[in-house]
């Protein structure tokens, strides 16, 4: 692949020909105001909120685009772009301009809780896990401590304890450390 690559669009009858390596400021594609840099503009490492915003811009300011250069972007964004947002953005461009600004708020207050949501749940799902950890850690720790009580433990069944990630089989493996008189006895009553 060579290091720079160009990128040629037809514009009718004219070629504009762009170096998709270069980092094209926000700036700088919305006042190109063509269909090439509104699809540079949406191609843009952003946020949906980002995009919805740059998607507005587009709705608003690109006014010279023809019917088929729109139809050209929504179908990009279609094929590019997570089907919910690409729905949104598609919406917004096919809206009469004074619906765009209240289609945008609204999709952008929208993303904002499905972010808040994401986030939370996030949170929620880390916090069981944590919780989930701890009650591996402790039934580990217990069982070693009744091991210790009945002798001296060895590297392989602290290795054996320690590698083991299943709750269930750890609550088993404390019931017999409590009931076994003996390591041997404990060792040949688990099943490995």
């Amino acid at each position: 692949m060579p290091l720079r690559l160009l990128f040629y669009m037809c514009e009718i009858l004219k070629y504009e020909v762009f170096d998709v390596n270069n980092d094209f400021s926000k700036e700088e594609l919305l006042e190109s105001k063509n269909v090439t840099a509104a699809i540079f503009l949406l191609d843009q490492k952003i946020d949906a909120i980002e995009f919805l915003q740059r998607i507005k811009a587009i709705a608003l300011f690109f006014d010279s685009l023809t019917n088929t250069e729109i139809k050209a972007i929504k179908h990009w964004i279609k094929n590019t772009v997570e089907e919910r947002l690409a729905e949104s953005a598609i919406k917004i461009l096919e809206s009469k301009k004074e619906d765009v600004e209240f289609m945008v708020a609204n999709n952008a207050f929208i993303i904002s809780e499905m972010k808040e949501k994401a986030i939370q749940e996030g949170i929620e799902k880390g916090i069981q896990k944590g919780i989930q950890k701890g009650k591996i850690i402790s039934k580990r720790e217990d069982i070693i401590e009744n091991l210790y009580e009945l002798g001296e433990v060895s590297e392989k069944i602290l290795d054996l304890i320690n590698s083991e990630e299943s709750l269930d089989t750890l609550k088993k493996w404390l019931k017999l450390s409590i009931k076994c008189e003996s390591i041997e006895e404990f060792m040949n009553s688990i099943v490995i």
